[in-house]
């Protein structure tokens, strides 16, 4: 699975503290718990709230494009062979 597909899979989704390394933010383009306790009003103020999640989900898809696109991909590529 790419890393975009598992990505757009998680837009709607709530991510443990500590298994983020994208650089992405709380509150921005996804919800933040360090535990399931946590984890569940977060989700379900996901689904619930319109806005939050037109707001998450329009922040997580321009992330996806900054982060994953094919030009993204290429300068990625680029610095690691000029290095």
């Amino acid at each position: 699975m790419s890393v975009t597909h598992r990505r757009v899979n998680v837009v709607d989704d709530v991510v443990p503290r500590t298994g983020w390394g994208a650089g992405w933010q709380h509150g921005r383009e996804l919800l933040v718990a360090d535990d399931a306790e946590a984890m569940a009003p977060a989700r379900v103020a996901l689904h619930q709230d319109e806005r939050l999640w037109e707001r998450q989900r329009s922040a997580a898809l321009d992330a996806l494009m900054r982060d994953f696109s094919p030009a993204a991909f290429d300068a990625a590529v680029a610095r690691v062979a000029c290095a």
